[in-house]
């Protein structure tokens, strides 16, 4: 006889008796079962498996299957009752987890769990471009600014589409391999699962229904997903807003340090939760990027902390959001996450001295909101004087990467991922 029923709060709850009239001088030993360790399934297909549950000492058995209320799981049973394996045709993309227990008449017991995996099935190889500003490929010319893109996308220029370039002629994607973008200059890291982007391709075509970067990622599955993330979070492109007032010239001083902190741990509890969507309902392998420092050598600054005190304030807050980008990446399984250094001695980003009149962009007079309006107000990182001969960041805002600068991010993405 068997007894199917969903408990209260909706796991699984299904158990069978067997009975036997095998009699045995060993002494008490719990029964076996076996099932594999791992199930996967591709949405909408249907996986079998079987479920072996033997009693040493020939005692009658009572099985029962429990766990994750796993969506399209169904326990199979014989004609007696007894639970024999699994069917599943999984309606969604995800991990869950179903253990089967044995109990014999003594009450020992055994025990077996199995990993259930599904994922929607790609239609051919893709690299997903995921992100903020940077990822979007935004800065590189006045059109980015004022353009109809919500996102204010550069697709032709972004890291992801020169990366991905470099990868087809190299082989390591093949010639039918396709390139979404869904990274958004509006995008933060809690943006990643809740702001509903448009996704298009390196030509600016809008492809499908707009969605949030995760669920689109989740939907199609890519090969690969660059990821960009943090900076617009911790204020690197608005440093002005950040620094605290009446520094005096010391960088310690300047840095809102209380509130750095919890930028950092907001960054860091979104990024795991992206990352936990990423690894359970995808087999994508994920590039993500360290975050460069843009100031110029000899910067603006800000009232009360300019040159040095603004690189060195910056430094610190770079320097914190790598750590904890570093340490997030660095507990991902093996072998899904690579990172593609933009810090240490990889970051040649420099920022020049910023288009137009630098007393009008460093002061309020009448025409700054035209001039805010084309360099989205982020002055403090421009250089004080002629700044770099050839700068990688744009001398719209400052704070982001022009074409060059973008190269320069797309040849060390793609060195990672050709060296996997």
């Amino acid at each position: 006889m068997s007894n199917d029923e969903l408990s209260s709060s909706g796991a699984i709850a299904t158990e069978a008796t067997t009975s036997t009239t095998t009699t045995s001088t060993i002494p008490p030993q719990p029964p076996n079962v076996r099932m594999p360790e791992m199930a996967f399934a591709v949405v909408g297909r249907q996986v079998s498996e079987a479920v072996v549950v033997t009693d040493p000492n020939g005692d009658d058995v009572v099985i029962r299957a429990f766990g994750d209320d796993v969506p399209g799981f169904r326990p199979v049973t014989n004609v007696r009752g007894t639970i024999i394996g699994f069917e599943w045709e999984p309606t969604e993309a995800g991990e869950w987890q179903v253990e089967m227990t044995a109990t014999d008449s003594g009450g020992l017991v055994g025990n077996a769990t199995v990993e259930l995996i599904a994922h929607h099935e790609p239609s051919v190889d893709m690299l997903l471009a995921m992100g903020d500003s940077i990822a979007a490929g935004f800065g590189r010319d006045r059109s980015d600014f004022v353009g109809a893109d919500d996102c204010f996308r550069s697709e032709a220029d972004a890291y992801s589409t020169l990366a991905f370039d470099q990868l087809i002629e190299a082989g390591s994607l093949g010639s039918q391999s396709e390139l979404l973008i869904v990274a958004c200059s509006a995008a933060g890291s809690s943006d990643l699962a809740t702001l509903a982007t448009s996704a298009t391709d390196r030509q600016g075509n809008v492809i499908g229904d707009s969605m949030s970067q995760l669920e689109r990622a989740t939907l199609l599955n890519p090969t690969v997903v660059t990821l960009t993330i943090g900076a617009s979070d911790v204020g690197l492109f608005d440093l002005e807003e950040f620094l605290l007032p009446d520094a005096g010239g010391n960088p310690v001083a300047a840095v809102d340090a209380v509130e750095l902190d919890r930028r950092i741990s907001t960054v860091r509890a979104n990024l795991g939760n992206t990352f936990d969507v990423l690894m359970a309902t995808t087999s994508a392998h994920v590039v993500i990027t360290t975050a460069f420092n843009p100031v110029a050598s000899t910067p603006i600054g800000v009232e009360g902390c300019r040159g040095d005190c603004m690189v060195a304030a910056s430094n610190r807050i770079v320097d914190e959001l790598n750590t904890m980008l570093l340490e997030v990446a660095a507990g991902q399984r093996e072998g899904r996450v690579s990172v593609a250094r933009l810090d240490g001695v990889a970051d040649v980003f420099e920022a020049p001295n910023g288009l137009g009149v630098d007393a009008l962009r460093d002061g309020l007079g009448p025409f700054q909101g035209l001039v805010d309006t084309f360099t989205g107000g982020a002055t403090a990182l421009c250089a004080d004087d002629g700044g770099v001969d050839a700068p990688l960041i744009s001398a719209l805002d400052c704070a982001h990467p022009n074409t060059d600068g973008q190269r320069a991010i797309a040849e060390v993405v793609a060195d990672v991922l050709l060296s996997i």
